[in-house]
């Protein structure tokens, strides 16, 4: 790959930022399909 311990550590902070961001969007997204879904078989 050509790099160097720096190179990895700032690609695995970038890596984690964004499954980071991307899982404070999908958290309550999915958590309201699971409810919608919850409701539908409840009724």
């Amino acid at each position: 790959m050509g790099c160097d311990r720096n190179c990895g550590l700032i690609a695995g902070a970038v890596i984690g930022a964004v499954l980071a961001v991307f899982g404070g969007i999908l958290m309550p997204v999915g958590d309201l399909l699971i409810q919608k879904t919850i409701k539908k078989v409840q009724v």
